[in-house]
């Protein structure tokens, strides 16, 4: 329901510089979810003014973990740790985020 009420949102709706929903952010977010079969608890998806599709959840500490998709590269952060990166789309990428997730929800 959300990335529909996305798709409804024009240029500029956010302020005069925020674009429209990039429909390569909605693809690259579905494939990160039907790769991974990550589906945390509590996850709230929202959009950029890019226009690009983020999620974030509290981790088991309570602290943000967040992923914003754009159709090259999910950038990501995890509020307890401080790391905030990028990788780029594809198998090898989401691998990369799980490991950084997991990783610091076991700290």
């Amino acid at each position: 329901m959300r990335l529909r009420d996305f798709i409804q949102l024009q240029a500029g709706w956010d302020g005069r510089a925020s674009r429209p929903l990039n429909l390569s952010s909605v693809t690259a977010f579905s494939a990160f979810f039907d790769k991974t079969r990550f589906f945390p608890a509590k996850m709230g998806i929202f959009m950029s003014a890019q226009g690009n599709v983020v999620v974030n959840w509290p981790d088991a500490a309570g602290k943000l973990v967040e992923l914003e998709f754009n159709s090259l590269r999910v950038d990501y952060f995890i509020e307890s740790s401080g790391v905030e990166e990028s990788v780029a789309m594809g198998a090898s990428g989401f691998n990369q985020i799980l490991d950084e997730i997991k990783r610091h929800e076991a700290a």
